[in-house]
């Protein structure tokens, strides 16, 4: 009976039929035929978290001011950990997809699942429900773990982890060295002062370079900023472009060699599977391509828009986070914004 139960479920999976356990599953409950379908509130909630996490907020930061806000789990707590938030950030089922079979249970008896790690087939379903966030900006989000993951600091792996504490952590990098700045205090009481200061010169390493004053960086921002809204007409942003791709010209051709592959296990024939998988993962690759474009057309879109907005007369730190980058520090009296809209702006100190 298990075998055979096991043998049910996987014929479901070929046929691109989900199953999810929708009870702790924040943003989906199921309708009456047992579909997917979006819960409206927790929706709200994972876009939330998406939007959050791409404005340059850290899962840890996320998850702190949710639980602040009483936000509810999809297990119906109130108690948010950053591996939920970056569970939520990495399932592709949000943008209405889904890998099935991720686990498996050894045996129905004892109901025991175990991680998959090739002991049974798994399954990818595109567009099997209706998806929350867009591939656009769940590619978007992709990309954003990866560049925080190369984050330079200065350490043997050369790699520090990522924080959002503060506005400037994390964004500022040493124009000698590459490395990251760190926040440090001077003094006490009324002389107390912010400064950053780059970790390899901080902790001894080979760079010369002098320590920036926070509320410094702050001015430099603003009037970065009121600058370019006030020249706004000259301002040159480049337009995301890239080649068209023919997604139906490579699944036509998969869907051949797939049934090449077919024929030849019937007529027991050896078939090697290595173009397949090479066009399915070149497929992949111009999808994630193609959406990543298509987010940073949006944000340049909205960029625009903010431009037509009136000038800034205070540092805002979520704003800082949405627009910029990254910022080099090119000595102790002049810095460069680097948007993500790919303009760099010089100003100083």
């Amino acid at each position: 009976m298990s075998q055979i139960t096991k043998m049910g479920i996987s014929y479901r999976f070929q046929e691109g039929k989900v199953l999810v356990n929708h009870n702790k599953f924040l943003g989906y409950t199921k309708d009456e035929q047992g579909q997917l379908i979006i819960a409206p509130e927790e929706a709200e909630t994972v876009r939330r978290i998406y939007r959050e996490f791409l404005d340059g907020k850290s899962p840890y930061k996320i998850a702190s001011n949710l639980q602040k806000d009483g936000v509810i789990t999809g297990a119906g707590g109130t108690k948010w950990y950053d591996s939920t938030v970056v569970g939520i950030l990495k399932n592709v089922k949000y943008m209405g997809d889904a890998l099935l079979q991720k686990t498996y249970t050894l045996d129905f008896l004892t109901k025991k699942r175990v991680i998959n790690t090739g002991h049974a087939a798994q399954y990818y379903v595109e567009d099997s429900h209706e998806a929350i966030v867009s591939k656009e900006e769940f590619a978007a989000v992709q990309a954003e773990f990866e560049r925080r993951s190369n984050l330079r600091g200065y350490s043997k792996t050369g790699k520090s982890k990522f924080t959002s504490d503060y506005a400037f952590s994390g964004k500022l990098f040493c124009g000698n060295c590459g490395s990251k700045f760190r926040r440090s205090k001077w003094g006490s009481g009324k002389n107390l002062q912010i400064v950053w200061i780059c970790i390899n010169h901080q902790t001894g390493g080979d760079c010369d370079m002098k320590a920036v004053k926070d509320k410094a960086l702050e001015k430099a921002f603003v009037r970065a900023m009121n600058r370019i809204i006030t020249n706004k007409e000259a301002i040159i942003i480049e337009e995301t472009s890239g080649p068209e791709f023919d997604f139906e010209a490579i699944d036509a051709k998969i869907a051949e060699l797939q049934q090449e592959l077919i024929d030849a296990v019937r007529n027991n024939q050896e078939y090697s599977t290595a173009e397949i998988e090479r066009l399915q993962a070149h497929s992949q690759r111009m999808k994630t391509d193609e959406s990543e474009r298509a987010w940073k057309g949006r944000l340049v879109e909205e960029f625009k828009a903010y431009l037509d907005g009136e000038a800034l007369d205070r540092f805002d730190g979520d704003l800082f986070r949405k627009l910029v980058e990254k910022v080099r520090v090119e000595s102790m009296v002049e810095v460069e914004f680097v948007l993500k809209v790919g303009l760099e702006v010089k100003e100083i100190l």
